[in-house]
């Protein structure tokens, strides 16, 4: 079972952590997820950049509206992730125990899924994108289970990186990864089903990432009453909280994971998105920056993560 643990982060802890508590906190978070990966629940780990860098998107009566961050309005922002495979919610919880960013921050563990109270397998029409991808794209269409080769080698030499889903792209021409977050709804928090409509314009708009090869993981996840927060104290103690969660604005009800060449382009595309909640609602999204191994050069402890990288591989 597929979960995602979010690093909830209180706005400004990074800058008043300083440097060197950066690096250190950094080292740590690599050091749990080579752990995650040797025991082999590890589907993908990303670190994202703060909300100085990142853009909200909101369709209003058929408008866009695009809103810089920093967002005021919100007490924290999700600062990373990491995918993990388990077999229970239990494990799962266990596992979100042991992340180091519980100390400084709150680590919120979500079950991936449609957004809608049922499991993907009972939704009519959940299955389309991945149906889509699979009739267009036979290579990269095998289970999430199975796709642990994260890079492969053209005749010509190039290097094409297939995600967690196996959506191909060129890592040379492709260099800035976007993570595209659907914020949460009373609707989504409630389970409610997704319209056919809207199903069928969100497996077409992934297609069409996935057609031009900038597309590399998209999930729904379940209401927040199904997911639970692990806090840390500055003691040390560990305190798991079910949820649901009432701040409906700090939630997060899906994603997409996408990679570009430009900022501008990862912008371009996400002005195309659809609602997430269907035409003629309001809804928003949010979009993030993920960091590239390039910006910790210098960084202690960047080689044991680019080791991680090699053992995904």
């Amino acid at each position: 079972m597929p979960y995602l643990l979010l690093i909830m982060e209180p706005h400004g802890q990074r800058a008043e952590r300083g440097l060197a508590g950066g690096q250190e906190a950094y080292a740590r978070m690599q050091r749990f997820g080579a752990g995650l990966q040797a025991r082999g629940l590890l589907r993908a780990s990303e670190s994202l950049a703060s909300t100085e860098q990142a853009v909200r998107l909101q369709v209003r009566d058929g408008q866009t509206r695009l809103t810089d961050g920093p967002f005021a309005e919100t007490k924290e922002m999700v600062g990373g992730f990491f995918l993990i495979d388990c077999a229970t919610r239990e494990e799962a919880v266990a596992i979100a125990r042991d992340c180091p960013a519980a100390e400084w921050a709150t680590v919120e563990v979500r079950e991936l899924a449609p957004c809608t109270s049922k499991r993907a397998s009972a939704v009519p029409g959940a299955s389309v994108l991945w149906q889509q991808t699979a009739k267009n794209f036979p290579e990269f269409s095998g289970p999430l289970s199975k796709t642990r080769d994260p890079v492969r080698r053209t005749e010509e030499g190039h290097a094409w990186c297939c995600g967690p889903t196996l959506y191909p792209r060129l890592l040379e021409d492709f260099p800035m990864r976007f993570m595209i977050i659907i914020q949460a709804t009373a609707e989504s928090e409630q389970g409610c089903m997704p319209t056919a409509a809207l199903m069928t314009a969100m497996a077409r708009y992934h297609e069409e990432l996935a057609r031009a090869g900038v597309l590399l993981d998209a999930s729904g996840l379940q209401p927040s009453a199904k997911g639970w927060r692990v806090g840390y104290s500055a003691s040390g103690t560990r305190t798991v909280t079910d949820g649901p969660f009432t701040e409906t604005k700090e939630l997060i009800a899906g994603y997409t994971l996408i990679q570009v060449r430009s900022r501008d382009e990862a912008l371009e595309w996400t002005r195309r998105f659809p609602n997430p909640r269907g035409e003629g609602l309001e809804a928003e999204i949010e979009v993030r920056q993920l960091y590239e191994m390039e910006d910790f050069a210098g960084v202690d402890g960047v080689e044991q993560f680019r080791d991680l990288e090699t053992l995904r591989g």
